[in-house]
């Protein structure tokens, strides 16, 4: 049974994903309203990918230090002003403006480790975060459409506003967590530490607790491993995700109604994937380690980590090869249908194996999500217009589709290894 602190932060990641994703069809056609071409789009991402990689390692390391609600408050305050800024630009430069506040939102990042050290088991871990994919995708669900059709139908910039309003009523809500860690969590790291353990903030305080959480996580092969497939993963899909908005509306013909659409589609078989698989997954898992750990054959239902991530990262090779070969929008439709599948399966051991390897699980999500901040928003905007400008469309799927058999080949090789780990393994507590 989740307690209410669980089932509100899952709320408050739909509407934040709600918030997020409204502004994404709009995008493009605001910037040529402000009088700027639509490449500029990838300019804007980058400076937003700056500002969220330098925040989440200081976030990451400040929940560590100081507990979650703080920044969960901060994020929403920083969201609201960001979308303020959108609804109010007089012209381009306060849409590079309003990347400044996005330093502290980390919306996904303070959830995610609020769940990771709220959770009373490995498997219930696992269950919790695989479930943050789903939440995140029922904002997405609504999200695009609402917002394409708010900025073609009501006002351009609706969305914005809309956004600002529903990052007020997240930020009021989240007050009202419990900070503390529940008797019995399975972690070492509390999301709250008692007020004289806590070290007095400074520069030097947050460095120090920045380089020994670091120093940890260096020490655990296994991590490394993980984080190792994770980046290659991410650079595979944002390569393919960043391309998606532009080409839909020059190759494509797709309008803000339209991109809306199309990305609520991709979130909808994402969402409905997700159910599946958190739903039955975790168990099946379970019932392998078992079987492992008492020395008895498995079911023939029970899979492994690895069996899991390798069958994820074919589906998704085979999804990037479909993007690659798409000249019309139903191939489009089916291709990113494919390509949704299979992070789900592979998100789903990642994400469980980095809270359960971790000693310091703020600063392990925040490398995370800091990593797949410049992946998503530094690299791949450039590299994906790249290729699109010099090959055309299709190389973009395939060259994702060559990254992620660098990564299928480092796990069937055994240089990365994903099973989970037996106590022994598992990082020693302070």
């Amino acid at each position: 049974m989740c307690s209410p602190g669980i089932v509100l932060i899952f709320v408050n990641i739909a509407l934040y994903a709600f918030c997020f994703q409204m502004q994404t069809p709009v995008q493009p056609k605001l910037l040529r309203e402000l009088g700027v071409d639509e490449s500029a789009l990838g300019q804007m991402q980058a400076v937003f990918g700056v500002f969220q990689t330098l925040g989440t390692l200081l976030s990451g390391t400040l929940m560590d230090m100081y507990g979650t609600r703080g920044l969960l408050v901060l994020n929403f305050v920083s969201s609201a002003v960001c979308y303020g800024m959108y609804y109010v630009a007089p012209d381009a430069w306060w849409l590079y403006a309003a990347q400044v506040p996005t330093l502290l939102q980390h919306g996904m990042l303070a959830s995610r480790t609020y769940l990771s050290v709220h959770a009373n088991s490995d498997q219930q871990r696992e269950t919790l975060l695989g479930m943050t994919r789903f939440a995140y995708g029922a904002g997405m669900m609504v999200g695009p459409a609402l917002g394409g059709w708010l900025a073609d139908s009501v006002d351009l910039r609706a969305p914005a506003g809309l956004a600002a309003v529903g990052s007020l009523v997240s930020c009021a809500s989240v007050v009202l967590l419990d900070d503390g860690t529940p008797p019995g969590s399975a972690t070492r790291t509390e999301a709250a530490p008692s007020a004289d353990a806590k070290p007095p903030l400074s520069v030097a305080s947050v460095l120090g607790q920045m380089r020994s959480a670091a120093a940890k996580a260096w020490a655990v092969p296994a991590l490394r491993g993980v984080l190792f497939i994770r980046f290659v993963g991410m650079l595979a899909a944002s390569l393919a995700y960043r391309a998606l908005p532009i080409v839909a509306k020059s190759q494509f013909g797709m309008e803000a109604t339209g991109l809306g659409a199309f990305m609520s589609f991709s979130a909808a078989v994402g969402a409905a994937t997700q159910v599946a698989v958190v739903g039955g997954l975790p168990a099946m898992r379970s019932a392998a380690r078992r079987a492992k750990a008492e020395g008895k054959p498995a079911p023939f239902w029970a899979l492994s980590d690895t069996s899991v991530v390798l069958a994820g990262l074919v589906i998704v090779f085979g999804g990037f090869l479909l993007l690659g070969a798409a000249t019309e929008t139903a191939q489009l439709y089916v291709a990113v249908a494919v390509m949704v599948l299979g992070p789900v399966l592979v998100d789903v051991i990642l994400s469980g194996r980095i809270a359960s390897l971790a000693t310091d699980k703020g600063f392990a999500n925040s490398v995370d999500m800091a990593g797949g901040s410049v992946l998503r928003s530094i690299a791949a905007p450039y590299l994906s217009a790249w290729l699109v400008s010099t090959f055309g469309f299709a190389s973009v799927g395939h060259s994702a589709a060559v990254l992620v058999a660098v990564a299928v080949a480092a796990v069937l090789s055994g240089a990365v290894a994903l099973e989970s780990p037996e106590p022994a393994e598992r990082p020693k507590e302070a």
